[in-house]
């Protein structure tokens, strides 16, 4: 059985409930174009938080500092879901992306029964910060010059990892990862 946890020895998932100025700082700091105005991104995340998706800040223990964002989207009737995470860069300490992308497919694996295949989307520009994380994932697909970022087109490269390899190969580090850290609320959304 997984454990939906929240914390590990790093960092902590914040539950986003509504909009934030946090975040949509944040979003900005990372180089999203697409950002709104504050009153759009507002209302933009709270009609998304409504529907399929679960939005975490994402905060270093040692300060309670907002290093990133990380949402899930899904499951669809498939049971495939969508994840995304921004972080800090210039912020961000060793190991806390991995540790923040490692808790959040935890999660989705633990609270979605039916969540059978994670997937994740990255670019250029971040692929290196996920380079170690993505090597055992099997790439699925990629969209060339999918998408116009800071000045440029920028490939788009699809990853994905499935249920049963999570929970044979990567759960058990998980519970090694998080070590006594607390687990999510509400489990069980089925």
């Amino acid at each position: 059985m997984l454990i939906p946890h929240l914390e590990s020895r790093h960092v902590r998932l914040r539950p986003l409930t509504g909009p934030e100025q946090d975040l949509h700082g944040f979003l900005l700091r990372s180089g999203l174009e697409a950002v709104f105005t504050v009153e759009a991104q507002e209302k933009r995340i709270a009609s998304m938080l409504d529907k399929d998706v679960t939005a975490f800040l994402i905060e270093q223990k040692t300060d309670g500092k907002v290093i990133g964002c990380c949402s899930l989207r899904g499951p669809s009737r498939a049971g495939h879901m969508k994840t995304a995470i921004y972080t800090d860069r210039d912020d961000l300490h060793f190991g806390v992306g991995a540790e923040s992308m490692t808790l959040l497919v935890n999660y989705a694996f633990a609270e979605w029964e039916r969540a059978r295949k994670i997937y994740f989307v990255t670019t250029d520009a971040s692929i290196d910060r996920f380079d170690s994380e993505l090597v055992s994932m099997p790439r699925e697909l990629t969209l060339k010059d999918h998408g116009f970022f800071r000045g440029r087109y920028w490939d788009f490269y699809y990853y994905s990892v499935r249920r049963d390899t999570w929970e044979r190969h990567v759960a058990p580090f998980v519970n090694r990862l998080v070590g006594g850290a607390r687990t999510a609320t509400g489990a069980g959304r089925g």
